[in-house]
């Protein structure tokens, strides 16, 4: 390796030789090409710090600079969210790791830049309005952005990522619907893996209307444009049109489909929204979901819809919070037993301690005296209706 060079990358500027480790690795068949893609800018961000410091190589990286820059994302003038700070840091490292050849020590986000412990879990309920997102889509037609309207209106009736919708060949995805009323979304999907997101008469007229932007291209990004020009010019004025209705993020616009589909498939609202679907119908809703939303994992889902729900007598006793239920979602006084479980050894062996905790909430019997089930973990009786994995409350 040519050394002050950036480890021989071939490039002496420094947020390059971040986005060449990348796409190398990418081409290697070691990471994702989105993957590489959402690596190469937070190294861009990063390099953007270390210029401001006065480094120009990687060769001139240590420890303590990706540490001071920890610190700068969580007390700067703008800190961020523990979980976007949390992802920088770790973008640093993989591409330290990709460039070293796997010689970096890796920087703990939490241990050594002190970043706050993120949780995926949603804790505040996306609204329901349809308004604000129709306001957003007005304002973009009449300043004649018709493509980023259609992306808003299929990220929030179809539950499409930006990158998806916008690349999105809505022509045949109208074909798709009609014959079989769902569509394959295959273009721009996490790890280039396609899924199938089931479509209502309603949505197609969705398509319809995205149709009628897309015009003659192949997807609803212009066919003079590139993806990286679309996102920074068209796909941005849509981003920031939502953001005049109060609505942050486009992704957003994902956890409010993925709430619709929630009480759809139970027949109950998210819990966040005072839903109580009982334990078997809740996770066969959440696996529907996270497939129509491109995910493989179940626990994920939590990131868009919130937990479970919490049993508000046994959860307050063992961790000290209030419940977050609403108080027309709490078990009714005398309500029957119900069943709490943990995944997590230490959970379980908390609870188990607690289990004899008298019900605060409901007035009702002291809980069981918890019992073994094998492997699928410990189960206590408890004073409430619903039913929660504290672990999952705890991690996500």
């Amino acid at each position: 390796m040519g050394r002050g060079n950036n480890f021989g990358l071939k490039t002496r500027d420094l947020a390059k030789a971040g986005r060449f480790a990348a796409n190398a690795a990418a081409k290697r068949g070691d990471l994702g090409y989105q993957t590489a893609a959402d690596l190469g800018d937070r190294w861009g961000r990063f390099a953007r710090f270390c210029h401001d410091q006065g480094i120009r190589r990687m060769e001139q990286i240590s420890r303590e600079t990706v540490i001071a820059y920890g610190h700068q994302l969580a007390q700067g003038d703008r800190p961020l969210a523990p979980s976007t700070a949390q992802n920088a840091i770790s973008a640093v490292n993989s591409v330290m790791g990709l460039a070293t050849q796997g010689r970096w020590a890796r920087v703990s986000a939490v241990a050594d830049c002190r970043l706050a412990q993120r949780s995926s879990v949603r804790e505040h309920a996306p609204t329901l309005d349809r308004q604000p997102v129709e306001a957003a889509t007005e304002q973009l037609r009449e300043a004649g952005h018709d493509r980023g309207a259609a992306v808003l209106e299929l990220a929030r009736e179809l539950g499409l990522r930006s990158k998806e919708a916008s690349l999105l060949d809505a022509r045949r995805a109208v074909d798709q619907a009609r014959d079989r009323g769902e569509i394959v979304v295959s273009d721009g999907t996490k790890g280039g893996r396609a899924r199938v997101v089931p479509v209502t008469p309603a949505q197609q007229l969705t398509l319809e209307r995205a149709t009628q932007a897309q015009q003659d291209a192949r997807s609803l990004i212009p066919a003079d444009q590139s993806w990286a020009a679309w996102r920074h010019g068209g796909l941005r004025n849509a981003r920031e049109a939502l953001q005049a209705q109060g609505i942050p993020r486009i992704h957003d616009l994902r956890a409010t489909y993925a709430s619709e589909r929630y009480a759809q498939l139970t027949g109950q609202p998210i819990p966040l929204h005072g839903g109580r679907a009982d334990r078997d119908a809740d996770q066969v809703a959440r696996l529907q979901v996270a497939q129509e939303l491109g995910h493989n994992r179940l626990e994920v889902v939590a990131a868009y819809i919130g937990g479970r729900a919490r049993c508000p007598s046994l959860w307050r006793s063992v961790t000290g919070c209030a419940c977050t239920l609403p108080a027309a979602a709490r078990p009714r006084a005398g309500a029957r037993c119900g069943a709490l479980k943990s995944s997590s050894p230490g959970v379980a062996a908390t609870l188990a301690r607690s289990a004899a905790a008298t019900c605060t909430a409901t007035s009702g019997p002291r809980a069981s005296p918890p019992r073994r089930l094998g492997t699928t973990g410990t189960r206590f009786g408890c004073c409430g209706v619903c039913w929660v994995d504290p672990w999952i409350h705890r991690v996500l």
